[in-house]
C-alpha cells in the first residue's frame, strides 16, 4: 500500500472515528440520523466527510490517493478525487432546482417532513496523480469505484428507510416545473379550434400533474412527425414551444421547437400509468384557459347565495374567507318540515377556473321534536368536494362524500 494510502486512512480514523463503526463487511457513517455504508474493502481508500450543521450536504466521499496527489504538487486537495456527495434540501428549494438545470445533481428521494434527498457527482474526471503519472491498475480501480459511487443511490435510499423520488432534468421536465411551481410564468397554450390562450388565472398545476410527477421524457432519435392536429405549448420569451399530438396512438409523442426552428427534438412521455395521455392533460388545461378567457369567471366569481333550481329546498352561502383564493361555505337544506341539513366547509381556489375545492366539511343532521327542542347528530366529518361554475352562470356542487346534490344545479339568488 502506498504511503499516501495509509495516510488517508489514518486521517479517516482520527477525524471521523466519532461518526463511524465497523459493521461486518462495511463501516458505516452516520450524520443527522442518516447512515452511509461503505463497503470494508473501499474504505482504506477513501475519505469519507460528514459535515455537521449544513443539511446541503450530509456526506462527502473522495478518493485519499487524489487528494494526497493533489497536495503533493502545492494544491489544497478540495474537489480532488470526489466520488459523490449525498444532501438534503427543502420542497421550496427542491422545486427551484427543478425549474433549472442540475447539472450534477439527481434527486433519489424524500422523507416524511418532505425535505428531499440530492445525490450530487461530478460532470468531470477528478483522479489526480502526481506528475499525471497513471497507471492502468489505478485507473482500473478509478473505475471499480466510480461503478460503486452509482450504485450508492438506491444503497443509501434503502438502508434509510426514505421513500424513492425520481425526475428527470429535460427541457421538457423544466418547463413543466416552472408551470408548476411559478405562477408569474409568461406561457400560451393554443389549438385551431380557439386559438391561442393565456392563463388568465388559471393554475397549470391543477391540471399538470399527472404529466409532471411520475413521468420520464425520452429523447427520440430519427422521429417521424404524427400527422394530424397538436396542442401548442409555447414560451414566448424563451423562444421555445412544445407541440403535444392528437393522433390516436401518437399521444405521448412531444415535439420541442427552439429559436426560429433550427432546433428540434423529439419526445415520448412514459409512464406506469398505461393510460397517460400527454396531448390529454395539455388539451384540458387549454379548455380550462378558454373557459377563463371566454367568460371572465374566476373563483370569486361564486361569492354569494346559490338556491336550486327546481325545488328550492337547498341553499348554499359562499362568502370570501380571510385569506386570498379561501371561501367559507354553508349549506341548509330541509328534508321535511322537522329535518335540517347543514354542510359547513372552508374551500380553496383550485386555479382551474370557477372552482373551489374543501377537505374539511361537517354534515349536521337536526331534528325537531317540537317547537323549543331538537337533536343534532353529526352525520359526518372531512367530506370532501367542490363547486363549479357553468358558463350558464349556474353552480354545480360535487359532493365526493355524500352525493347530496348529485344531478342539481343551483342558480344565483343574490
Amino acid at each position: 500500500m502506498k504511503k499516501y494510502v495509509i495516510a488517508a486512512f489514518v486521517m479517516c480514523l482520527l477525524i471521523f472515528s466519532v461518526n463511524c463503526f465497523a459493521e461486518a463487511d462495511t463501516v458505516v457513517f452516520n450524520n443527522a440520523g442518516l447512515k452511509l455504508s461503505v463497503p470494508a474493502e473501499y474504505a482504506d481508500f477513501l475519505v469519507v466527510e460528514t459535515p455537521e450543521n449544513d443539511e446541503n450536504e450530509l456526506f462527502s466521499v473522495s478518493e485519499a490517493a487524489s487528494i494526497e496527489a493533489a497536495k503533493a504538487m502545492g494544491e489544497s486537495g478540495d474537489g480532488a478525487g470526489w466520488l459523490f456527495s449525498i444532501g438534503r434540501v427543502s420542497q421550496e428549494k427542491y422545486h427551484e432546482m427543478l425549474c433549472s438545470e442540475m447539472a450534477g445533481a439527481i434527486v433519489i428521494a424524500k422523507d416524511t417532513d418532505n425535505k428531499y434527498y440530492m445525490f450530487y457527482h461530478p460532470t468531470d474526471v477528478r483522479l489526480i496523480r502526481e506528475d499525471h503519472n497513471y497507471i492502468d491498475e489505478e485507473l482500473n480501480f478509478w473505475g471499480e469505484l466510480n461503478q460503486w459511487a452509482s450504485g450508492m443511490k438506491n444503497v443509501f435510499v434503502e438502508e434509510n428507510g426514505l421513500i424513492p423520488e425520481k425526475h428527470g432534468n429535460s427541457l421538457m421536465d423544466m418547463y413543466l416545473a416552472r408551470m408548476m411551481f411559478d405562477d408569474g410564468l409568461n406561457y400560451t397554450v393554443s389549438t385551431l379550434e380557439y386559438g391561442q390562450m393565456e392563463p388568465n388565472g388559471v393554475k397549470a398545476a391543477d391540471v399538470i400533474e399527472p404529466l409532471f410527477n411520475n413521468v420520464s421524457f425520452k429523447i427520440l432519435r430519427d422521429a417521424e412527425t404524427p400527422d394530424g392536429e397538436y396542442v401548442v405549448l409555447n414560451f414566448p420569451d424563451e423562444k421555445t414551444r412544445f407541440d403535444f399530438f392528437l393522433l390516436d396512438g401518437k399521444e405521448n409523442i412531444i415535439r420541442q421547437t427552439m429559436g426560429d426552428g433550427l432546433y428540434t427534438t423529439f419526445y415520448e412521455a412514459e409512464s406506469d400509468d398505461p393510460n397517460l395521455k400527454a396531448s390529454q392533460i395539455m388539451l384540458d388545461l387549454y379548455h380550462d384557459m378558454v373557459l377563463a378567457n371566454s367568460l371572465g369567471y374566476t373563483a370569486d366569481s361564486l361569492v354569494g347565495t346559490w338556491a336550486e333550481k327546481i325545488a328550492g329546498r337547498g341553499s348554499i352561502q359562499i362568502i370570501k374567507g380571510d385569506a386570498e383564493g379561501k371561501y367559507n361555505v354553508l349549506i341548509h337544506w330541509s328534508g321535511s318540515a322537522y329535518e335540517m341539513y347543514f354542510w359547513r366547509m372552508t374551500a380553496y381556489a383550485t386555479g382551474r377556473g370557477a372552482e373551489i375545492s374543501y377537505e374539511d366539511c361537517t354534515l349536521e343532521d337536526i331534528l325537531f321534536t317540537d317547537e323549543e327542542h331538537s337533536t343534532t347528530t353529526v352525520v359526518y366529518e372531512n367530506g370532501k368536494g367542490s363547486f363549479n361554475l357553468l358558463s350558464t352562470y349556474e353552480l354545480i356542487w360535487d359532493d365526493e362524500t355524500g352525493h347530496a346534490a348529485d344531478d342539481t344545479v343551483f342558480i344565483n339568488a343574490g
